[in-house]
């Protein structure tokens, strides 16, 4: 990481030790930056308000072409969040065309889009899973769904919004996708300990933009990586269970990592949760994304939910 570019001049850095091709061992130097950063407005009203210092714990991963930039975000108000930078090269191909006219007489258009002369940038999608072993307030949790139902009201009157919580108590049961209809969320919530109103103290996962698999389930890839099937996947914490698509995804053959380990459909009530979080993200390539992409922001929130009594920063100076 480079002070000044990648990150802010006054980033501390911190080597990472890590194998090339061949397992042997190599030293990644300036390879994690933290760093302070503005965090924008905190909290206002009227003529009160408050601006924000996030702290920031960064890194990139190269992968072939792409550049990925993986960015932990610590917010005073208790909330940590994860953005996810998308840059880099897209993989690309021939073809004859030089013009978009020509270009849409080909197969290829129905794949891709001409991002320049002779040159096709073909759709395709990004996923990442993210392992969450949160312990709130001790190991022994619990999961649920939340989701926001309107009920009907009387004419000229608003509807009324009733949250509705349900308690994911196996792993089965806890294969969930996003819904954008019901506002869905997860929470994992103590099972021993309760905030000052008496509320469970719980950190909700809160999503933001997320795609679907497109890539037909027989496919050999989606097979091998099965985690992409859920956005959301829960189990017992286990040691041995380190990777959503087991240890040698394409070697072990489909159906290892999560799919195989919630087979057994474990208990989830009063548990060492771990929640596997699926981020997708789907790629129409625009002209503007060549030669070198534009970067791409996406990710996701844990919030406290019920964690404290009130607003953790309301004495802030």
């Amino acid at each position: 990481l480079a002070a000044g570019r990648d990150v802010p001049e006054h980033a501390t850095f911190f080597e990472s030790v890590m194998h090339d091709e061949a397992g042997a061992t190599i030293v990644v130097p300036r390879a994690v930056a933290l760093y302070e950063r503005d965090g924008g407005i905190l909290w206002r009203h009227g003529e009160d308000s408050r601006r924000a210092r996030d702290l920031v714990l960064e890194f990139y991963a190269t992968v072939d072409n792409y550049d990925y930039g993986f960015r932990w975000v610590f917010h005073q108000s208790g909330t940590l969040e994860m953005e996810v930078d998308l840059t880099g090269q897209m993989g690309t191909r021939p073809v004859v065309a030089t013009t978009d006219s020509a270009f849409a007489t080909t197969r290829a258009h129905r794949y891709g889009t001409l991002v320049g002369p002779n040159t096709a940038a073909p759709n395709h999608q990004h996923f990442f899973s993210f392992q969450l072993d949160l312990d709130v307030d001790g190991p022994k949790n619990r999961l649920h769904e939340m989701e926001v139902v309107g009920e009907a009201a009387p004419p000229f009157q608003p509807n009324g919004l009733a949250n509705q919580e349900t308690m994911l108590v196996t792993e089965l049961l806890a294969r969930r996708q996003m819904n954008l209809a019901t506002s869905r969320m997860w929470k994992v919530t103590s099972s021993d300990h309760r905030n000052a109103l008496g509320q469970p103290t719980g950190y909700g996962l809160m999503p933001a933009g997320n795609a679907t698999a497109l890539v037909p389930p027989s496919a050999f890839v989606r097979r091998a990586v099965g985690f992409v099937n859920y956005h959301l996947w829960a189990t017992p914490q286990r040691d041995e269970e380190r990777y959503a698509a087991g240890t040698y995804a394409f070697i072990n053959g489909a159906g290892d990592g999560l799919p195989r380990w919630t087979q057994a459909n474990r208990s989830l009530v009063d548990q060492d949760l771990v929640l596997w979080y699926t981020m997708g993200v789907t790629h129409v390539p625009r002209p503007e994304d060549w030669p070198i992409m534009p970067v791409h922001r996406t990710g996701f929130k844990l919030v406290p939910v019920g964690f404290f009594a009130e607003n953790p920063t309301i004495a802030l100076p």
